[in-house]
């Protein structure tokens, strides 16, 4: 950020000060930090900001400096100023935050426009592929809530599905009567969406004992296993459902270009939320790391699990989030106590704090509006957290691991406690909205509503499909917190912090922030790294352990100080970086060649490396 104030400027003051002898707090400092910020360095400009405004109200109340006129409207005009800047610098943040997010989101349609608009140039083209390999992932999409184009062929007992974003052609009719092999064939065409978690063909004819054989027919040409299927037609409703014909035996083609392979099992698409299928069994609490994957992964995230599978699972994953969690407070309490056991400040534990908060349990506790069953255990696990969070600070490095490590077990017992309630919850939900059962009005299925079933009325269909949606969302997100949460990431996360937050010594009474330090060799390869801060060596040591390929010590987000040496082993350029990789190196040290290293390296970023060490 330019700042055009020249009340603002260091010089000035310093100069000031000196002709009427004040004592300088370190304004003088704070305004030489404030220039060297980088443009869009908006956090790091407001806290020099702030910084340059507190200590002018320190200089007010220096008696020898409101007794000179001279220094009182100065410092007034820097006040002034200093503020005004501080409001601007709020406006550019925020206005640069929008911008971001404009371009991310304008970003994100564009490259949705392109992949859809290759998918329909894929369809344009007359393939059988569009019978196999693309059709595969246009019942996906049907899966996930979208309406296709569809048009069926069906000679005998045999049918042919096609689906397409745009309308079906006439002319695609050979493509399914080739794909048949000739004969009488009868042509199908309709729509393809998901009505009540059942894949539905709405199609222009009479569609009796079509269910059964479109289910197979999509087996056969892709080799996945649509578990609900409904055909809708003139005659009314045919469910897959509605004889015993079975489709178990069907075969999976074993050509590549039919969308199998020899001996591959079908994959499952959808399947009644109920229960209707068999699912994995959820992992025990004492099995959550490491267990094996089920036979069959199911696709689309949850979309094959019954809800109380999903339920359980929700659980599941939050218990082995925080198991993860637990092991990597254990590794870094055992790694750190012997040196640094009492320079755990409450900013560290702040920090750690909040990233329990956002990444261990923020999946189920930040996620509302939602279900009603999702939120009576989101609450639970979030009222157990702030009761946690409320204890004050510990002095060391051993009080604070043993208190968030008991948190953690408190919140694991919690998730337990609440399981059991939360899955009958669910299934309460479920039962109440009466989607196990097949319609009872209309078409070959219709009659009377059995005896002891549950009538199906809008409301608790509507409450079911927000439930539903709401288990599937915080499944997803809770998976993907999982995928980031091993002992290893966290461990990550706790060494920035620790580096972040500590310091190596005092120079001139002022502290040694914690940095590494990455030097490199003439061709800009990693020659070495060094955690210069406390218990530098322990931490470089378990890094070590949990990459032995090499640490991304380029990666983690702590201050670094990247030397370059010549062939003769002399440095010849430095670059300062901060926590996010900027730029914050000394106008002093920017010379040609750190013009050169800084391209480089914020270019290509740098390798790994095996050699490590630390204080």
């Amino acid at each position: 950020m330019l700042i055009k104030s020249k009340f603002l400027g260091d010089a000035g003051w310093k100069d000031l000060a000196a002709k009427n002898k004040l004592k300088d707090p370190g304004l003088a400092k704070s305004l030489e930090r404030l220039k060297r910020t980088g443009d869009e360095a908006y956090d790091e400009q407001a806290r020099a900001l702030e910084e340059v405004v507190k200590l002018i109200a320190v200089v007010k109340k220096d008696k020898t400096a409101t007794a000179a006129p001279a220094v009182v409207k100065y410092v007034g005009e820097m006040q002034g100023d200093a503020e005004a800047a501080l409001r601007d610098v709020a406006k550019a943040r925020a206005e640069h935050d929008k911008a971001m997010k404009a371009k991310a989101e304008a970003d994100k349609a564009a490259a949705k426009k392109a992949s859809e608009q290759e998918d329909e140039e894929d369809e344009d083209v007359e393939s059988p592929e569009l019978l196999t390999t693309k059709l595969k992932p246009l019942l996906k999409l049907v899966a996930k809530g979208e309406t296709m184009h569809a048009l069926l062929a069906k000679s005998g007992k045999q049918v042919v599905v096609m689906l397409s974003r745009k309308p079906i052609p006439p002319a695609r009719r050979k493509l399914l009567a080739e794909q048949l092999g000739g004969g009488s064939t009868k042509y199908y065409p309709g729509t393809c969406g998901l009505e009540a978690g059942a894949t539905t063909f709405a199609l222009k004819a009479e569609v009796a004992g079509m269910s059964k054989l479109v289910k197979t027919a999509v087996l056969e040409q892709t080799g996945l296993r649509l578990n609900k299927i409904k055909c809708r037609g003139e005659d009314g409703d045919d469910h897959d459902d509605d004889d015993d014909t079975p489709v178990a035996d069907a075969k999976v083609p074993e050509a590549a270009g039919a969308g199998g392979r020899p001996g591959d099992r079908a994959e499952p698409l959808t399947a009644a939320p109920g229960g209707a299928q068999a699912a994995p069994a959820p992992a025990a609490p004492g099995d959550l790391i490491g267990s094996p994957p089920p036979a069959v992964a199911p696709i689309d995230d949850a979309s094959t699990m019954p809800d109380e599978v999903v339920a359980e699972d929700i659980c599941n994953k939050q218990l082995a989030i925080l198991k993860g969690w637990e092991t990597a407070l254990t590794v870094f309490a055992t790694t750190m106590t012997s040196s640094a056991d009492a320079e755990a400040s409450p900013d560290l534990q702040g920090v750690v704090l909040k990233h329990v908060r956002e990444k261990v349990v923020g999946e189920l506790i930040k996620r509302t509006p939602m279900a009603a069953e999702v939120k009576g255990l989101a609450d639970a696990i979030d009222g157990e957290l702030q009761r946690a969070s409320a204890a004050q600070a510990s002095a060391t490095l051993r009080d604070f691991v043993n208190r968030y490590t008991r948190m953690i077990g408190q919140l694991v017992q919690t998730t337990m406690d609440k399981k059991a309630g939360f899955v009958e919850a669910v299934r309460k939900r479920r039962e109440a909205a009466g989607v196990d059962l097949p319609s009872s009005g209309g078409g070959r299925a219709g009659g009377k509503k059995p005896a002891g079933r549950v009538e199906v009325n809008p409301k608790s269909l509507e409450d079911w499909t927000a439930m539903r949606l709401a288990l599937m969302d915080t499944l997803t997100a809770l998976k993907a917190t999982l995928a980031a949460s091993s002992s290893e990431k966290l461990l990550r996360v706790l060494t920035e912090t620790w580096i972040r937050q500590g310091t190596t010594g005092t120079s001139a009474g002022q502290p040694i922030a914690a940095v590494i330090i990455i030097r490199l060799n003439p061709d800009y390869s990693v020659k070495n790294a060094h955690l210069q801060a406390s218990g530098g060596q322990k931490l470089a040591e378990e890094l070590l352990k949990e990459s032995p390929s090499g640490v991304d010590v380029y990666g983690l987000k702590a201050r670094k100080r990247i030397l370059h040496y010549d062939e003769h082993d002399v440095p010849q350029a430095t670059l300062e970086l901060d926590a996010a990789n900027k730029d914050v190196t000394a106008p002093a040290l920017q010379t040609p060649k750190y013009t050169e290293l800084k391209k480089r390296v914020l270019g290509r970023g740098l390798p790994p490396t095996t050699t490590i060490t630390g204080d």
